[in-house]
């Protein structure tokens, strides 16, 4: 998994979560992103875009894959 840290926070690409939360594809990341469960910040610069790394623990979907104590 790969982290960015900007400002103290931690982000992680669309690929990288959807790898995370074991999806077969992205479209499932991006689905939760349209039904604002999942924010997201495009980088134009780097095209690509970013998760926060904290949404990402805090579905529920995380906690049944890693548990309560996953970091």
């Amino acid at each position: 998994m790969d982290v960015i840290q900007i400002k103290n926070r931690k982000f992680v690409s669309i690929a990288s979560a959807t790898r995370i939360l074991q999806y077969a594809n992205r479209n499932s990341i991006e689905d939760l992103v349209r039904r604002g469960k999942l924010s997201v910040f495009k980088i134009s610069s780097l095209s690509t875009s970013l998760i926060p790394l904290e949404e990402l623990q805090a579905l529920s979907r995380y906690h049944k894959i890693y548990g309560e104590k996953a970091d």
